[in-house]
């Protein structure tokens, strides 16, 4: 496959990434890992983000689920 400036070839640490990369809060201080999680707070309007009159900006314990699903990526 050519990109205008040579011939890429895939390599070890090539990942396919879709969609915005953000990480959606869930009812507990877990992220939301499931599809149907995901709609059990979607059909209802449900939004875990305010919490005890906090907003979060990040959802704890994201990076280290990651870690766990997918340990093959750095």
């Amino acid at each position: 496959m050519s990109n205008g400036y040579g011939t890429w070839s895939p390599g070890p640490r090539d990942a396919l990434v879709t969609g915005m990369g953000f990480c959606l809060p869930g009812a507990g201080d877990e992220p939301v890992r499931k599809a149907k999680d995901v709609w059990a707070a979607a059909s209802t309007g449900t939004s875990h983000v305010e919490r005890d009159g906090f907003h979060h900006g990040t959802v704890r314990g994201a990076r280290e689920a990651f870690g766990e699903l997918l340990p093959e990526m750095p």
